[in-house]
């Protein structure tokens, strides 16, 4: 990852944690400023959330966001992620295949994407 995109998303871990609307249903799991777009059982959802970016000391940047969903129909928590869908996640405009999203029996729904830092 260069310079310029950990530059990006670290500035933006600021706007994230004071903005989150709903937005039009993503053709992909999507993090971005003005919400996030999660899947569910049947498509994807968006809504109020909450977003968090973080960077560590290395370099590496975490962005994640989470919101309630309708329960699971298992009664069951369900994860999804690059391996079990085959879809990326766009987080502020930069793709990765390092993510997963969880969803908890209740509802309970958190997004989290992993970038490296190079």
């Amino acid at each position: 990852m260069n310079i310029s995109i950990k530059s990006g998303l670290a500035m933006c871990a600021v706007c994230l944690l004071a903005m989150g609307s709903a937005f039009a249903e993503p053709a992909e799991v999507t993090i971005e400023v003005d919400g996030c777009g999660l899947l569910t059982e049947s498509g994807f959802a968006s809504g109020d959330v909450h977003q968090v970016a973080t960077s560590s000391a290395n370099g590496n940047i975490k962005v994640s966001c989470s919101t309630d969903l309708e329960p699971t129909s298992t009664g069951r928590s369900i994860i999804y992620n690059y391996d079990n869908t085959g879809m990326l996640c766009t987080a502020l405009g930069n793709p990765t295949d390092d993510w997963h999203q969880v969803i908890s029996r209740s509802g309970k729904a958190k997004l989290t994407s992993h970038y490296r830092a190079d």
